[in-house]
């Protein structure tokens, strides 16, 4: 078939003063977007750049937002919606897919300059199936049937980028054309609706009018720029699949907000599971074994929320420490005796927030009290109990296992930070003696032990999903890197180097969209200093980005991130054999290597820590080392002597004890966390109003 026949292009045109019989409406900045309300005639396509690749959709940001801001699935659904309108389903200007706002300035342009005298194209160009199949725009296996049977079967990108190629082509004819597209798929045929206006002067007809009809030839050129483009891309394979897309991404961000409702309202609801039924044992102060489990459930959140900005309890600690100061100088106490009463200040404070967690959590109505689960009721168990019943239930042994494994997880990650800190403020310390260098070697070993305990339960953990709040990091850290590209590739051009200054200026911002084109041609030094320093402070982005990564399991490559982790299994996994004894139900043999891995690893973490340990001791700084992991150093050191003698890892689990019971708790739309973080932080400012009496 003819190209002619393949592209049939039919066109009429519209002014304000002319008499020709193509003359039609008033109203052309419409002409689009009647075609846009028509429900199911048009779909969108996301936003894209052309020059290089984002790592995610400019276009669903607004989604992100509706995600972390509404309270419910309809509400996320309605603000998408209406964040959404017009976005996407047309092109032109410039641009292969336009904003809603970049949409009505365009349809606002055409209008304009239809008022003021230009004449206004509106052509309709209609595609053959047999065509479109051709080059791929729609799939070899598709089959028409119904109308509206293109919708999510059109490769729309690929389309728009051909007749946006050919648009160019015809636009030679022109003065300055500019055009809206939309592309009609609930027909038979597939069409492309365009709005054209040569803001130039143009070609004029006898009368003084723009001419409105497209010649013979500019139709060959907006016919052959379309079949270049796609002759060219022929071998690429289908570049969207909107619908797909947008459901995909639809349901991305309705999981998103799913999971950010677990988030925020899974303590209260989870920590409500672990409670006793007997109110009276919901106090901080209690040594009952069924309250262990909330207990550190509430302190550990209580902690967290005295870390936010606002909570108050930095003036607090202020005051405790100004408290201790004065009954230490008063009482003679020393150094000992002030740290005692810090620490026993700030118990204070922890246990009167944890007290106002459980006096909100008694008003629950039990009525509100409504959800209930196998899995609930068995994550919220005593530890003890649910390891003793492990070996008996499959799925028992499935939760005491996800248990452990977050538990330490979230245990190493803590500590792998608390070492990292712990070096990095020797090495910025100027007052670091040569004699403490035992210090620095623990705090480095400590960090890459935890570090590597941390990666081994991410590996057992890889299933649970990985936080995706990393992406404004990403954006940052590779758009720096490109101006430090550009910057270098600018200092590079030789040509440069014989401009005057503000033609190399000038040249650099058109060329390499940089500044500093001038220090290139007359002062190259201030070029390099400035790439030295972008260097240094891109190796600290990236260092940074690196371990933001790891604390999720995720590693940058410098392109991408990825799930691969900094460490193989083999070689952690037995790094803290000491503590897996609740892990089996019966004893278990070791192998050779392992026991050795384990006890290298012993021998030397323990070496180090003797080591600052007698510097802590014979530098007089005695009470800082409870500060060490003494305990558990010990502990391995007990397992590793044991089995140099005996390969086998004996079983620590208890005898099975407790009772099982199903635990009801609240749904999660129940906002419960605002309120137990409104309680801290009325009882930190109580406490702190106490200290200044």
């Amino acid at each position: 078939m003819a190209l002619k026949q393949s592209i049939v292009v039919v066109s009429e045109f519209t002014n304000k003063g002319g008499v020709s019989k193509g003359s039609r409406g008033n109203t052309p900045g419409e002409y689009v977007t009647r075609y846009m309300g028509r429900d199911k005639a048009t779909e969108d396509l996301t936003p894209v750049r052309l020059e290089d690749t984002e790592s995610y959709i400019t276009r669903y940001m607004a989604r992100k937002t509706a995600a972390e801001t509404l309270d419910s699935v309809p509400d996320i659904k309605k603000s998408m919606r209406a964040s959404q309108k017009n976005a996407g389903v047309a092109f032109g200007y410039g641009s292969i897919s336009l904003s809603d706002k970049a949409l009505k300035e365009a349809s606002k342009d055409i209008q304009k300059n239809y008022d003021n005298g230009k004449t206004v194209m509106k052509t309709v160009l209609s595609f053959d199936e047999d065509y479109l199949r051709k080059y791929g725009i729609v799939s070899p296996d598709f089959v028409f049937r119904k109308k509206g049977d293109y919708r999510g079967n059109l490769d729309q990108m690929k389309l728009r980028m051909a007749i946006m190629n050919g648009m160019r082509r015809m636009g030679c004819a022109y003065d300055d054309l500019q055009y809206v597209g939309v592309i009609q798929v609930d027909t038979k045929h597939v069409h492309c609706h365009l709005a054209m206006v040569d803001r130039g002067r143009g070609t004029l007809a006898p009368d003084g009018t723009q001419k409105g009809k497209i010649s013979a030839a500019s139709k060959r050129q907006l016919r052959y720029g379309i079949d270049s483009f796609l002759e060219q891309q022929q071998k690429i394979h289908m570049m969207t699949s909107n619908i797909g897309h947008d459901k995909r991404n639809a349901v991305c961000f309705i999981k998103k907000f799913t999971h950010q409702m677990m988030d925020e309202q899974g303590v209260p609801q989870f920590l409500i599971a672990t409670l006793p039924v007997d109110k009276r044992l919901w106090r901080a102060d209690t040594n009952r074994k069924e309250m262990r489990k909330p207990n550190q459930i509430v302190r550990d959140y209580v902690n967290e929320i005295l870390q936010e900005p606002g909570s108050g309890y930095g003036e607090t600690v202020r005051g405790i420490e100004r408290y201790a100061s004065r009954r230490a100088r008063n009482e003679g106490l020393g150094l000992r005796g002030y740290r005692e009463l810090v620490r026993e200040g700030q118990e204070r404070v922890v246990r009167d927030c944890m007290n106002g967690v459980y006096s909100v959590l008694k008003q629950v109505s039990p009525r509100q009290m409504s959800v209930k689960t196998p899995m609930l009721s068995m994550m919220a168990m005593d530890y003890d109990d649910l390891a003793s019943q492990a070996a008996s239930d499959p799925m028992m042994e499935f939760g005491f296992k996800l248990r452990s494994y977050s538990s330490r997880l979230q245990h190493h990650k803590k500590e792998m930070h608390k070492w990292r800190n712990a070096k990095e403020d020797y090495d910025s310390s100027a007052n670091a003696s040569v004699d403490s260098k035992p210090m620095r070697d623990f705090f480095a070993y400590e960090e890459e032990y935890n570090a590597k305990l941390m990666c081994k339960y991410q590996h057992l953990l890889k299933f649970l999903p990985p936080s995706d709040d990393y992406e404004d990091e990403f954006e940052q850290l590779i758009a720096y890197r490109k101006r430090q590209q550009k910057l270098r590739q600018m200092y590079e051009d030789k040509s440069i180097r014989r401009m005057r200054a503000d033609t190399a200026e000038e040249y650099g911002r058109k060329v390499y969209g940089m500044h500093g084109g001038r220090y290139v041609a007359t002062s190259p030094s201030t070029i390099e200093r400035r790439l030295e320093l972008m260097e240094e402070r891109y190796g600290t982005m990236e260092k940074a980005f690196k371990d933001r990564l790891a604390d999720d399991g995720l590693t940058f490559d410098g392109h991408g991130v990825s799930k691969q982790k900094p460490y193989a299994f083999d070689e952690v996994k037995a790094l803290d054999i000491h503590h897996l004894g609740y892990d089996w139900s019966h004893d278990l043999m070791v192998s050779k290597r392992n026991i050795d891995a384990f006890c290298e690893a012993t021998d030397e973490r323990a070496r180090l820590f003797e080591a600052a340990k007698a510097y802590l001791v014979g530098s007089g700084q005695e009470d800082a080392v409870s500060a060490l992991p003494e305990r558990d150093i010990t502990a391995m050191r007990e397992t590793a002597d044991r089995m140099r003698g005996s390969p086998v890892l004996q079983s620590v689990r208890p005898a099975e004890q407790g009772t099982k019971r199903m635990r009801r708790t609240v749904r999660l739309d129940v906002d419960y966390d605002r309120l137990l973080k409104d309680a801290v932080k009325q009882t930190v400012q109580a406490v702190s109003l106490t200290m200044e009496e």
